[in-house]
C-alpha cells in the first residue's frame, strides 16, 4: 500500500472512533435529560411529585444504586 491509501484509511478509522464517541455522549445528555420533565415553565425531577416528601438524600442514593 502506498502513503495515500494508508493515510486514507487512517482518516477512516479516525472518524468512526470520533463517531463512536459522538454517539456515547449523545447518548449521556439524552439520559440526563430524561431524568427532568417540564411543566408549566418550571423544570421538575421526573422522579419527584408535587406534594410528595422528598426523600432523604442518602435514602434516594440507596434506592437508585439498589434498582440498578
Amino acid at each position: 500500500m502506498n502513503s495515500l491509501a494508508i493515510s486514507n484509511v487512517l482518516l477512516w478509522v479516525v472518524v468512526f472512533v470520533q463517531s463512536i464517541i459522538l454517539l456515547f455522549f449523545i447518548r449521556l445528555v439524552v439520559q440526563f435529560l430524561n431524568r427532568f420533565r417540564i411543566s408549566d415553565k418550571q423544570v421538575e425531577m421526573a422522579s419527584l411529585s408535587i406534594g410528595g416528601s422528598a426523600p432523604f438524600f442518602r435514602e434516594k442514593i440507596s434506592r437508585e444504586t439498589s434498582s440498578n
